[in-house]
């Protein structure tokens, strides 16, 4: 069974992660979270859709850019899986977890 949510982000918002996707961020390293929002199932299980910031310091970073990944959980708060890295913020992340499929869509309001 596929279960559906969507995320709402403002239009600001959307366009710097995307570009932090494209670009390497300044001011940002070590992996700091730049973007961390939950969706609740129905079923109780969540999905957390997250922008990661490159693991190295400023002067080290080079070209490697954010990358997101969406993490699901269930009502314990026990990790099932996550995504890939991805390297673009808006769409459809998807998480296979038993019989059923997880779907997040984040969209701009």
């Amino acid at each position: 069974m596929k279960m559906l949510g969507k995320i709402t982000v403002g239009l600001h918002t959307a366009s710097v992660l995307e570009r932090f996707c494209r670009i390497p961020p300044a001011n940002y390293y070590h992996g700091e979270v730049l973007f961390d929002q939950e969706y609740k199932f129905l079923d109780g299980k969540k999905m957390v859709i997250q922008v990661i910031a490159p693991e190295d310091t400023p002067e080290d970073i080079g070209d490697e850019t954010a990358w997101t990944k969406g993490i699901m959980f269930d009502r314990d708060g026990n990790e099932l899986g996550c995504t890939e890295a991805r390297e673009s913020f808006l769409g459809e992340y998807v998480i296979p977890v038993g019989e059923h499929e997880y779907t997040i869509e984040v969209v701009i309001k």
